[in-house]
């Protein structure tokens, strides 16, 4: 079997050779070659105003049931039954004996292949349960030509799926494609199941976000995927500055409580034990040396479990606001509370105390600038943060994290912080 990249996708076998012309024996479904076929796509994808799918708010699923071509929310195309059927199952059971390897980060969680041979690019992905890959863009530029200033970017991205027959769109491991606001990535409007001999492809843009959702099922999701390349057209344009800064909303109080004419005390908050010269000694010793540090039972037992109880009380849902972009983050947090125990807590985590004491564990410099900004984070499955270029400052800059349910947590259950 033989792989072989040109404007468009052939697979030929060794049988080729016995025929009298030098043509390849297509494996592609005889349909995708018809005039009926050809008309239906050239008006799906070249012409928008023909195109009667209308930008919905709604996540469509599209199940591969039949052919699907969208111009919304940018070009793509869904083709079902797309290899010969015979060729396709041989072609899973030897690609399946591949010799995977493991690529994990913060943006992905997913086996791959070498590239395969006699392409450049082309690979085999195997998402196992849990596998994901977060909302990226694939606008890369690649390379440029040897003979001439052109560059070749990539123009299509293209997936051939080789899941179990039965999967479906409670399995996970859906491609899903993103409507944008203002050059960043908006919400999910379109999902795709990966069915079994599904040829999935789209046009890749500065905007073209897209992700494949977490893999619920105990059968990888297995797939081919590459790109088509060529010279960006005039028409497309990238976003010369996608830069954004990390949003954090900042929590807002009712009423007038405050701690205003109020000493403020570390030990109305803090264990004890954080606050005696040899446990300070110890915590900056360790901090020095590993620039991080985690420390259990930090705030006093009654007053932590004011504050949890508070947290999680289910009047609250209500007021979590979810925050993006996609390519950059996606949680959940507090964008209005008026307890008076969690706001004495907001107020005296930006207090000059605090900071001090703070600045006193860690050696960094922080008191121009204080703690200012305070959120109340939720985060649950599909949730997360991403590093990112923009998130980038001059100066000191310090983290700090307090986990109210992390007794709760089971090991490998996520939410670490890396």
């Amino acid at each position: 079997m033989n792989l072989k990249r040109t404007g468009s996708i052939s697979l030929t076998t060794d049988d080729s050779k016995k025929q009298k012309s030098n043509s390849n024996v297509l494996l592609i479904n005889k349909v995708f070659f018809t005039s009926k076929f050809n008309k239906y796509f050239n008006e799906k994808w070249n012409f928008p105003s023909m195109n009667e799918d209308s930008p919905s708010t709604d996540n469509l699923i599209i199940n591969s049931q039949s052919n699907f071509v969208s111009t919304y929310p940018f070009k793509f195309a869904v083709f079902t039954d797309f290899l010969d059927a015979n060729f396709i199952s041989k072609l899973k059971i030897e690609l399946e004996n591949e010799t995977f390897f493991h690529k994990s980060n913060d943006l992905y969680e997913f086996y791959q292949s070498e590239d395969l041979k006699l392409t450049k690019q082309e690979n085999l992905k195997m998402y196992p349960t849990a596998g994901y890959l977060l909302c990226h863009d694939d606008d890369v530029q690649d390379w440029k030509s040897s003979d001439s200033e052109v560059t070749y970017s990539r123009r299509i991205a293209f997936i051939i799926y080789l899941t179990e027959k039965d999967w479906t769109a409670e399995n996970g491991g859906l491609l899903q494609l993103f409507d944008e606001l203002n050059g960043q990535p908006n919400k999910v409007v379109t999902s795709i199941v990966p069915k079994y001999n599904s040829f999935a492809f789209f046009e890749v843009l500065p905007t073209s976000y897209h992700q494949v959702q977490e893999v619920f099922r105990k059968n990888e999701r297995i797939s081919i995927s590459g790109w088509l390349h060529g010279p960006r057209p005039d028409s497309v344009t990238p976003f010369l500055n996608k830069s954004i800064r990390e949003k954090v909303i900042d929590i807002s109080f009712d009423g007038n409580e405050s701690l205003e004419n109020k000493e403020i005390l570390l030990s109305d908050f803090i264990n004890p034990v954080y606050l005696t010269e040899e446990s300070i000694q110890t915590i900056q010793e360790k901090f020095l040396e590993t620039s991080s540090i985690e420390l259990t039972l930090f705030f006093k037992k009654e007053k932590f479990e004011i504050l949890k109880n508070i947290v999680f009380d289910e009047k609250l849902k209500s007021n979590f606001e979810l925050i993006g972009p996609p390519s950059l983050q996606n949680y959940k947090t507090l964008k209005f509370i008026k307890d008076l125990e969690v706001i004495n807590l907001m107020k005296f985590l930006r207090s000059s105390t605090f900071t001090s004491y703070i600045e006193t564990l860690t050696s960094v410099n922080i008191k121009k600038q204080q703690i200012k900004n305070v959120e109340i984070r939720k985060f649950s499955s599909s949730c997360y943060t991403l590093m990112h270029d923009q998130a980038y400052e001059t100066g000191n800059r310090l983290d700090i994290y307090f986990h109210f349910n992390s007794q709760n947590e089971r090991i490998n259950g996520g939410g670490e912080v890396f």
